[in-house]
C-alpha cells in the first residue's frame, strides 16, 4: 500500500505545490497528487499548474493573507525554476 510520502513522491512536485494545488482543487493530498502527475504529463500542465500557485498568491493578497502570499509566491518561482528553465 502506498503512504502519502510515496503519493508525493509520485506526483512529480514538491510537497508545499501540492499543498497548494489541494488547496485550490479543494482535494485531499492524496488524490491532488495524482492529479498533479496527470498535469505534468499535459502538453499545458505546468502552465496550469504555475496558474494554479499564482491563483493561490492572489486569494491570499484580496484575504489580506501576506504571510501566505509571499510563501504562494516563493512555491511559485521555486516550481517555475525548477520546471521550465
Amino acid at each position: 500500500m502506498l503512504g502519502l510520502q510515496d503519493c508525493i513522491g509520485f506526483s512529480g512536485i514538491s510537497e508545499a505545490h501540492l499543498e497548494a494545488l489541494a488547496v485550490h482543487e479543494h482535494l485531499p493530498l492524496t488524490v491532488a497528487a495524482e492529479l498533479a502527475e496527470c498535469m505534468l504529463e499535459s502538453p499545458d500542465g505546468v502552465s496550469r499548474l504555475a496558474l494554479i500557485l499564482a491563483d493561490e498568491a492572489n486569494h491570499s493578497h484580496s484575504r489580506g493573507d501576506l504571510h501566505q502570499e509571499v510563501i504562494y509566491q516563493e512555491e511559485l518561482r521555486q516550481f517555475v525554476c525548477s520546471h521550465v528553465c
